[in-house]
């Protein structure tokens, strides 16, 4: 993510709107008596592959916008605009595609695609919901006033 953005600060700031769906998968999966194996952990890096490309569109945007000048109330506001909509839709259809390996006669594809689904979903909300409030709790600490690490 720090690569990808381009900022340590921002890099690292992203990285908990794309953990919280982990965590939340992990509660599902406990939650419903799915085991926890191996193949069941390979959950996670599915989920994070797809929870950082939300977040990568939404922080590129913000920063972009940010950056421009504009206050951080406008950067979001203008980035959820203009890239909430395709998030939402790209969430949507991969969250639907995940949902028919519910179908599957094995367990670990059923709660392959009842957990991922979710997990999707939850990244969305973190994307639209707690992206947001942490660039607006850290934007004097992201502005480009200070020196990067």
């Amino acid at each position: 993510m720090i690569m990808l953005i381009g900022r340590v600060r921002l890099g690292l700031l992203t990285m908990i709107p794309n953990l919280a769906p982990v965590v939340f998968t992990l509660g599902i999966m406990g939650w419903f008596g799915f085991p926890l194996d191996m193949v069941s952990l390979m959950n996670a890096s599915i989920i994070v592959g797809l929870a950082v490309d939300d977040t990568i569109h939404f922080m590129h945007n913000f920063r972009r916008e940010f950056e421009a000048g504009n206050s951080v109330e406008d950067s979001v506001d203008h980035t959820l605009r203009s890239t909430g909509q395709a998030l939402l839709f790209t969430s949507c259809v991969l969250a639907c595609s995940f949902l028919v390996y519910t179908q599957g006669y094995l367990l670990h594809l059923f709660a392959f695609g009842v957990t991922v689904s979710a997990a999707i979903v939850v990244a969305f909300l973190a994307d639209v919901t707690l992206a947001p409030a942490l660039v607006a709790t850290f934007a004097d600490r992201l502005s480009g006033r200070e020196k990067d690490a």
